[in-house]
């Protein structure tokens, strides 16, 4: 399985981590750490070549280090999109489309929003977009690999490296 995140990010330096876990509870395969710059456009195949041998691909967003951002359909393995809520992604499409020119990132925020369900859960809700597998199937693996709601643990490890080595890079 594999995942990442991005941290705290400033205008020249945005941390991301990429995960590759084994087994239940998680064991790091390899961890590895990228550094792109804020809204560095479509980074799906940086990130998926660092994740070309996994079976199934967990993140948190289909953005990244600010208006970044990567397409689900554009990994081999399943997807599954996880979050505490649906992000409101239509404010950023006036700005996507100065930065780069083009649609692109409107169109992928569309297939988003269009397989986006968000179910309720103990505390609060969650809520998955799914891509190469059914949403049943999508939802069940998400909630055997959360331990700590709302995310699955492998999506909270990557959050938390990169965060603290967001928190290191940008340090004033």
């Amino acid at each position: 399985m594999g995942t990442f995140d991005d941290g705290k990010f400033s205008e020249r330096v945005c941390p991301v981590v990429t995960l590759i876990t084994e087994g239940w509870p998680p064991k790091i395969d390899s961890i590895s750490l990228s550094i792109f710059k804020k809204d560095p456009g479509n980074l799906t195949e940086p990130l998926s070549n660092l994740l070309e041998d996994v079976s199934l691909i967990i993140i948190d967003s289909i953005t990244i280090c600010g208006l970044g951002y990567v397409d689900p359909e554009g990994f081999g393995p399943p997807v599954i999109v996880v979050s505490k809520y649906v992000p409101n992604i239509r404010k950023a499409y006036k700005a996507s489309r100065e930065l780069y020119g083009n649609d692109e990132f409107v169109r992928i925020s569309e297939k988003y929003l269009e397989r986006v369900r968000c179910f309720p859960r103990r505390e609060g809700r969650i809520c998955i977009a799914s891509y190469g597998l059914d949403l049943f199937q999508a939802r069940k693996i998400v909630e055997e690999r959360t331990l700590v709601e709302p995310l699955p643990e492998e999506v909270r490890m990557a959050h938390e490296v990169a965060s603290a080595i967001g928190r290191w890079l940008n340090h004033p």
